[in-house]
């Protein structure tokens, strides 16, 4: 092996070195940056997030047992895994046209240190990663009760702060 062969393998050990040091390095910087997970979930025709820390369970609805005279959003109680858990229609307070509630099909139970409520949904959709840095202020109209929301994302998911709703309605 000559002297210049040596010094070519060197180097490219070197550039190798510094192309692997590079592609290793994390793809954006995680200072400052609070990424939560939110279920996604439809409601009236609308997508919102809620956190998926605080959803303990989503299942399909088959007994709803009505609650006439509550206060709105609760809308009735339902069993779920032997507890009696109260339900949340947040048509009413998030600014959505109502419908038959024959309509609905899921909840969303939440609770923080045990199972406190269902939120109703017509379906639930995903778990993403938002930024919670990046949510913004909700508008003006966007919800009667905007202090239920955390924010709204740059694509306009307005997520729910689930802390509150439990605290409220819990």
């Amino acid at each position: 092996m000559t002297e210049h062969a040596s010094t070519d393998a060197d180097a490219d050990r070197r550039i190798l070195a510094e192309r692997a040091r590079l592609l290793a390095r994390p793809v954006s910087d995680p200072v400052g940056r609070a990424a939560i997970e939110v279920v996604t979930f439809t409601l009236g025709g609308e997508t919102w997030g809620l956190e998926a820390r605080l959803v303990w369970e989503v299942f399909r609805i088959s007994e709803l047992a009505r609650l006439p005279g509550a206060a709105a959003p609760v809308t009735g109680i339902t069993p779920w895994r032997g507890l009696i858990l109260p339900v949340l229609d947040l048509r009413s307070i998030l600014g959505i046209p109502s419908a038959p509630l024959d309509d609905l099909r899921f909840a969303l139970v939440v609770g923080s240190d045990r199972p406190a409520l269902g939120v109703l949904a017509d379906a639930v959709d995903e778990v993403r990663s938002v930024n919670q840095d990046d949510l913004g202020e909700a508008a003006e109209g966007v919800s009667r009760h905007r202090d239920l929301l955390l924010g709204v994302t740059a694509s306009a998911l307005p997520v729910l702060d689930g802390a509150q709703l439990v605290e409220r309605y819990g």
